[in-house]
């Protein structure tokens, strides 16, 4: 069985209770993921979808759809901050029928560790979605303390930022930072240091989440 067929949406109960019934016409899902929202709609009679996703890795699951339903689906690898400039480009006479959103890092991004988006598996410090100028090996080596420190702070609300920016600063005059678990490891150095009473996966994933933020340009 492909992962595609494994993927099941988080929001899909909900998807469905706001577009049913769904009606005849051309839906957008900006977030493709592993096409089961996508899939979903495609099997509703007279629906169309345009489906986006920053994503190479989801392409192979694109074509198994494309393959069942070829005539009533394009996939587009992009960003969906880009949407406008996609429709633009398309020319549409019709206003689509709804335009899906549903947020989030997918579990097969997250479960595979080249990807570098766990702490919870060793990997390669990349944190990227698709359609990136940077890595999170990037933001760790590159930046200075200080805006690192800010990028804890505001996008992670650890309350220590400042010695988590600190030792790796420290870190990175004897080597380069090219580890998820090289990365928790000094994230954990900084709680222990703190506080003995410190709870492991919060402490990473305060971090990691702020730099996945950066690297990706969430919220922009």
């Amino acid at each position: 069985m492909s992962l595609e067929l494994n993927h099941i949406p988080v929001m899909s109960e909900e998807i469905d209770n706001i577009l049913a019934p769904y009606k005849s016409g051309l839906y957008i899902d900006c977030t493709f993921g592993g096409g089961g929202v996508t899939r979903r709609i495609l099997s509703k009679k007279n629906t169309k979808i345009i489906s986006i996703d920053r994503d190479n890795f989801v392409d192979s699951f694109s074509k198994e759809i494309s393959k069942e339903y070829n005539n009533r689906f394009e996939f587009i690898v992009d960003k969906f901050s880009n949407l406008q400039n996609i429709l633009k480009e398309r020319n549409l006479q019709k206003i689509p029928v709804a335009i899906i959103f549903d947020l989030g890092l997918s579990s097969f991004q997250i479960d595979d560790p080249e990807r570098g988006f766990s702490y919870r598996q060793d990997g390669l410090l990349k944190m990227t979605m698709g359609k990136n100028n940077i890595s999170a090996h990037d933001i760790v080596n590159k930046l200075d303390q200080k805006d690192l420190k800010n990028i804890f702070n505001l996008f992670g609300e650890d309350k220590d930022s400042a010695l988590i920016a600190k030792l790796i600063i420290q870190k990175r005059q004897d080597k380069q930072i090219s580890s998820t678990h090289e990365l928790a490891e000094i994230i954990l150095r900084a709680k222990r240091y703190k506080n003995n009473k410190y709870n492991k996966i919060d402490s990473c994933a305060k971090i990691f989440q702020s730099i996945i933020m950066i690297v990706n340009q969430e919220l922009t």
